[in-house]
């Protein structure tokens, strides 16, 4: 009774952000990729692992968003190999379609259509970002843990492989606490050759919010305008 109103204040603040519901999030990628991985860093890490060839070879992955809010961004990164075009500066990649409804205006089954393609003139000069290509080796932590969760049963060494993945991409990040816990259960895994179940979970129990991911996802943030224009 007496959080009734900060918790009524809280859901009426939180219906005032959302400007968009039902919003699904439908991708279909172009021919020609190789190695496609598709993850979601803000609001929440997610590793889409179950990418299925749709119509003509092309993968296609609908995303269940939900909901979008005026005051924050959901971001989602693509990495794929694929061979430099040598007739055109631009190599087709994806086409995004957003399905949606807006309360807010009394609107329904909304949508909006964007193509993304990689530009492939500055061949000798590769593209980089340290920014994205840290909120990579963070997003990419679950996706080794859900293969070291498969493995390590059947496959100590393997699981000790993949751990070593886990500790680089701590590395990269500089996440002390994560490198310090993921040592241990190396250390664990080599003299044991099993882990306990407490281990496991602790492994599991990583952050699902990606700590580099939050500043950008914040809209009007410094960091998250230069992430959308100047990369």
């Amino acid at each position: 009774r007496d959080r009734a109103g900060q918790l009524f204040e809280q859901i009426l603040v939180s219906a005032q952000r959302t400007i968009a519901t039902n919003v699904f999030l439908n991708l279909t990628f172009s021919r020609g990729l190789r190695d496609l991985e598709v993850y979601q860093t803000a609001p929440e890490i997610r590793f889409y692992s179950h990418l299925q060839p749709g119509s003509g070879g092309r993968i296609s992955l609908e995303i269940p968003v939900r909901t979008l809010r005026q005051d924050r961004r959901n971001i989602y990164l693509f990495k794929a190999n694929l061979d430099a075009p040598t007739d055109a500066s631009q190599h087709p990649f994806a086409e995004v379609r957003l399905d949606y409804d807006l309360p807010p205006a009394g609107l329904t089954a909304q949508r909006a259509a964007l193509s993304i393609a990689v530009n492939c003139s500055d061949q000798d000069r590769p593209l980089r970002d340290t920014s994205i290509e840290d909120m990579f080796a963070e997003a990419e932590l679950t996706k080794f843990e859900e293969r070291f969760n498969a493995i390590q049963l059947q496959d100590w060494r393997q699981g000790l492989a993949i751990l070593d993945e886990m500790i680089r991409r701590v590395h990269i990040i500089d996440d002390h606490r994560r490198l310090r816990h993921y040592q241990q259960m190396r250390s664990k895994l080599q003299q044991d050759h099993k882990l306990s179940n407490d281990d496991l979970n602790q492994i599991g129990a990583s952050s699902t919010k990606s700590t580099i991911a939050q500043e950008a996802a914040e809209l009007g943030s410094v960091s998250g305008n230069l992430l959308v224009e100047d990369y």
